[in-house]
């Protein structure tokens, strides 16, 4: 009788009320905490404090993944600005770096088209990168996600063969 009681009390309902309800407060309280804006504005001070080329470029890639969940749009701008620095300056490290939140940044936009083309450019970039340093674990590391990317843009497409060819490469 004591279990029947139990299980007609509704105590799972509650249990489940209560997971949903949690989850919601953690939500309102991870989106409306001001340490977003702070971590925002830490990074802008970064960036102008940067004694080097290298040092702000990344930076400006820090902070394009930053504003992701604020405006995609403005996150682009900036990891651009990346781009056109790390060019400028010969970092072809940060080049490539740059265009892998470029990728990132098109495949949170459904672009995966633009996105496939941006982890390319760094892909060929850390293949050139490897060939001079072959037994590089960063870099291996960094080729093998730029596959997966691509590979994943591949498969949201619906491209599997592709999709595995890349899966498999990575």
């Amino acid at each position: 009788e004591l279990n029947s009681n139990f299980l007609s009390s509704g105590y799972f309902e509650k249990l489940r009320f209560m997971r949903i309800f949690a989850a919601i407060v953690f939500a309102l309280f991870l989106f409306s905490h001001p340490g977003y804006a702070q971590n925002i504005d830490s990074l802008w001070i970064l960036v102008h404090q940067s004694k080097t080329d290298s040092q702000k470029v990344g930076r400006y890639i820090d902070l394009a993944y930053a504003y992701r969940a604020d405006s995609i749009k403005k996150s682009l701008e900036i990891a651009r600005t990346a781009i056109q620095l790390a060019s400028k300056s010969g970092f072809t490290a940060g080049f490539a770096r740059a265009y892998k939140a470029v990728g990132a940044l098109n495949r949170l936009l459904g672009k995966y088209d633009t996105a496939i083309v941006a982890y390319q450019v760094g892909l060929e970039i850390y293949k050139n990168d490897l060939e001079k340093m072959t037994e590089d674990s960063v870099l291996l590391s960094k080729l093998a996600n730029s596959y997966l990317q691509i590979g994943n843009c591949f498969y949201f497409q619906g491209i599997y063969d592709e999709a595995i060819k890349n899966l498999f490469a990575s």
